[in-house]
């Protein structure tokens, strides 16, 4: 999602990749949310069993992970955020 007012005007139209895990029903409102930033800019987030993931969806908390703009899966203009700073 764009963020406007943002101080650097090369990141005002940066959109952000999530993935969101929990509860589909209900009054999104109303359900706790963890955002957790996925992988890192050398790193991963596997689909395979996760203890944690499960631990809170069992509680009835929605999990969004959030592909943070310093990541490699943002292109180079996102990974070149860490350098830029």
């Amino acid at each position: 999602m764009p963020t406007e007012g943002h101080p650097d005007p090369d990141y005002t139209s940066v959109r952000f990749n999530s993935i969101y895990i929990g509860p589909t029903t209900g009054d999104a409102g109303k359900i706790p949310l963890i955002v957790w930033p996925h992988g890192g800019p050398h790193s991963v987030t596997l689909a395979t069993f996760n203890r944690e993931l499960t631990f809170f969806n069992a509680l009835g908390y929605g999990v969004l992970f959030v592909n943070y703009r310093g990541s490699t899966a943002a292109g180079d203009k996102g990974l070149g955020f860490f350098f830029a700073c």
